[in-house]
C-alpha cells in the first residue's frame, strides 16, 4: 500500500492508509466488500451506521446481527438466499425474509426507497455481472483521465 500511495503517478486522488476495518469505516461512506470470506467475519453492529452504503459483492462478510439492523436490497432474493450467504444465514436465524426491503429493480423503479433513515444500506448482489463491467469502465476512464496505467496492445500469446 505504501508503494501505491507513493507512486500514484501524480494522480489527483487522496489515499488514507488504514490499519483495520474499523478505521476504514470511520473514513468512508461508500464501501465495496469483495473478500473471499466463506463465513461472516464482521459481527460488531456498531461498525456500520446511517452514513454507510455497502456493496456486499462477496456476500458472506456480515453476521446476521448486522444484516438485521441494515436496510437490505438484493438483486434476486431467491438467488441470494442460499449457499450460506449473509442473507441466507439471517433467513435461517429469523425463519422469514422481512429484513430485506426489496430488490434493485424496485429501487430503480421507485417502488422502494434506496435507503432508510437511521440504518446503513447494504446492497447484496449475487452474480450481477454488470457491476463488474461498470466498475471496470469507471476505473478505466479514471486512469485515462489521469494518465495512469500501462497500455497492453494484445493479450494473445
Amino acid at each position: 500500500m505504501d508503494y501505491f500511495i507513493a507512486n500514484n503517478h501524480g494522480a489527483k486522488i487522496s489515499f488514507i492508509k488504514c490499519e483495520g476495518i474499523s478505521e476504514v469505516l470511520v473514513n468512508t461512506k461508500i464501501i465495496s466488500f469483495t473478500t473471499t470470506a466463506a463465513t461472516p467475519f464482521l459481527y460488531d453492529t456498531s461498525l456500520l451506521g446511517e452514513k454507510h452504503t455497502v456493496l456486499g459483492v462477496s456476500l458472506r462478510d456480515f453476521a446476521p446481527e448486522i444484516i438485521e439492523e441494515a436496510y437490505n436490497v438484493v438483486d434476486d432474493y431467491e438467488h441470494v438466499c442460499k449457499e450460506r450467504t449473509s442473507i441466507h444465514l439471517t433467513h435461517i436465524k429469523r425463519g422469514k425474509d422481512d429484513f430485506v426491503a426489496g430488490n434493485i429493480a424496485e429501487v430503480i423503479k421507485g417502488s422502494i426507497p434506496p435507503r432508510e433513515a437511521g440504518k446503513p444500506t447494504i446492497y447484496s448482489p449475487f452474480g450481477l455481472g454488470i457491476l463488474d463491467i461498470t466498475l471496470a469502465d469507471y476505473v478505466y476512464k479514471q486512469a485515462l483521465d489521469k494518465g495512469m496505467g500501462i497500455k497492453i496492445e494484445n493479450f494473445l500469446p
